[in-house]
């Protein structure tokens, strides 16, 4: 089981919503057995058995195709949770058929499954979700009563729908709501109001998979305030904390609408220059040093020049998104260590430049 052993994270997350979405199968198939128990079944039980196997095989290939993708990318994971959707809404279509006179009770397990889905999709996904799920209630009572003979209205039928259907709307937008609002907070840095750690190396792996695949060009930027410590010592933490803001917002005054400057940790800032080659960063935040030499912090009674060291790299020049921070690291470190306030680069170690 060491193949198992040596999934990676994401891997091991990804496969974690695939367990728990068989498991809303299984809650299923306790349910329609409860219906069998009772005798309120219209159809003979083999064929919701047949709708087991269904379950189990596709699940089955579900899970071969997750252990066997070497690398999850977040397009890989966009394809398989699409995959499972349409795949829950065809089972659903077969389930709903067979229940027949108790179809109302996939209508109820349908919004909670669909409650699950609301919190990592669009307000217009779950909107989609919703309707095709309503669609299908409607489509089965339709061939069921006009086909097959099977019993009920369909005024009782349509007010069934109208039901879900609002309800479920309304859930999916309370949750959307609170989703957002819950990621706003859990992305944000809560001093500077620059996105954190977590949000940006998300980020960055994203844009580090878009880059090898479309054969992009991207830079990374490691910054660090220089003589922070003398600054918190000198003049006090609140002093420090407004130069914090002060630095990211000076650095912000030179990016564009889709760049990203995060607070990496304590005086610490990430930039990520999406579709710039090295050369042109390094442009870039020469511009944003010159800004910082030419202007004074002032708060209070205190007055200070701040200036920032940095290390930059090309996101693509490396065999992963960890590589390449740990270079833009190393070359901060050279920046510290050649004088601070000023930018070094990979060019600047082949040309031998620093």
């Amino acid at each position: 089981m060491q193949w198992f052993a040596n999934l990676e994270n994401a891997k091991r997350l990804t496969l974690k919503d695939f367990f728990l979405a068989l498991g809303a199968y299984h809650i299923a198939i306790l349910v329609t057995y409860l219906v069998y128990g009772f005798d309120l079944n219209f159809y003979d039980i083999n064929y919701f058995h047949s709708l087991i196997a269904i379950v189990y095989f596709n699940n089955l290939l579900f899970f071969i195709g997750y252990l066997a993708q070497k690398q999850v990318t977040p397009r890989f994971t966009r394809n398989m949770l699409n995959l499972q959707v349409l795949h829950g809404m065809f089972i659903y279509l077969l389930w709903s058929f067979i229940l027949v006179e108790q179809r109302v009770i996939a209508l109820i397990f349908a919004m909670v499954v669909l409650s699950f889905l609301y919190s990592n999709a669009s307000l217009i996904q779950s909107f989609l979700a919703t309707l095709t799920v309503s669609l299908i209630h409607l489509g089965t009572f339709y061939v069921g009563t006009s086909v097959y003979s099977h019993p009920g209205t369909f005024n009782e039928e349509l007010l069934y729908t109208f039901t879900f259907f609002a309800t479920a709307s309304l859930i999916s937008i309370v949750l959307h709501r609170l989703t957002s609002q819950l990621e706003k907070r859990a992305s944000k840095d809560y001093l500077t109001g620059l996105i954190n750690r977590r949000a940006m190396t998300k980020l960055i792996e994203e844009e580090y998979h878009r880059n090898q695949r479309y054969k992009g060009n991207s830079s990374l930027v490691m910054i660090d305030l220089d003589n922070f410590k003398l600054i918190n010592d000198h003049h006090g933490h609140k002093i420090g904390d407004e130069a914090l803001k002060y630095v990211s917002e000076k650095i912000s005054i030179d990016l564009r609408k889709n760049d990203f400057l995060a607070r990496w940790g304590g005086e610490e800032f990430l930039l990520l220059l999406v579709g710039v080659s090295p050369d042109n960063a390094e442009i870039v935040f020469e511009r944003i040093l010159n800004h910082l030499r030419q202007s004074t912090f002032d708060f209070d009674d205190c007055s200070v020049h701040i200036s920032v060291s940095a290390g930059l790299v090309g996101l693509t020049e490396f065999e992963s998104a960890d590589r390449a921070l740990l270079e833009a690291d190393k070359l901060l470190y050279l920046a510290k260590k050649n004088g601070k306030n000023r930018i070094v680069t990979q060019k600047n170690l082949r040309e031998g430049t620093l």
